[in-house]
């Protein structure tokens, strides 16, 4: 007996007898297993920022180094959202922010806080005696606005806590012992930026009382 293999276009493999007389006798079709699907690899979501502490209208660029995933959807916390790979988000208020990268069922997080103002500044007492009663202003060329204090006391050599405002000028006046007031020239400031103003005698102008 004798046996011929037939392949079909559906893959069903047909086995045929045939007999030393002639006869044929069909057999059983025999149809293969179909291949499973090869898996996907893992989704793995990650994200960076420059920073984790910005100002108020600063673009925060987030940088998506995510594998294997295929659409993105960011929450910003705020809001809004986003289904850019990289997107590029500021903020409008002050506050803590906890920003979620989605893809599929996948999911992680980061903190983002955004500070009240545009730029920040230290003050460095530099003028060897100490200082008190330290505040900050505007002055719009008629009036001193956005009074701020800044530190009761501010002893030589030390430096304030980080004062936020969304000025780009401000100036200063302290109380300096039997001297009354004195207020500083004015300070610049870079927006998005921190600085250091540094106190000095050659700072100092005129008492204001």
């Amino acid at each position: 007996m004798q046996y011929r293999n037939v392949i079909t276009n559906a893959l069903t493999i047909l086995l045929i007898a045939t007999t030393t007389a002639g006869c044929k006798k069909d057999a059983t079709t025999v149809t293969p297993e179909p291949k499973p699907e090869p898996e996907k690899p893992a989704v793995k979501l990650s994200f960076t920022t420059e920073a984790t502490n910005y100002y108020l209208t600063q673009p925060v660029q987030f940088t998506n180094t995510s594998q294997n995933a295929e659409t993105y959807k960011w929450v910003f916390g705020d809001g809004s959202e986003s289904t850019n790979a990289n997107p590029v988000h500021a903020y409008e208020r002050p506050g803590t922010y906890k920003v979620r990268l989605i893809s599929g069922t996948a999911s992680t997080e980061k903190t983002i806080v955004v500070k009240p103002g545009t730029a920040s500044f230290v003050v460095f007492n530099n003028v060897v005696i100490d200082l008190d009663d330290i505040n900050c202003f505007y002055f719009d060329g008629v009036i001193y606005n956005e009074y701020r204090h800044v530190s009761d006391k501010l002893t030589f050599r030390a430096t304030s806590d980080t004062i936020y405002t969304s000025q780009d000028r401000i100036d200063m006046s302290f109380k300096l012992v039997g001297q009354g007031f004195r207020t500083t020239e004015g300070f610049y400031l870079t927006k998005f930026g921190h600085r250091k103003f540094d106190l000095t005698s050659t700072t100092l102008i005129l008492p204001i009382d």
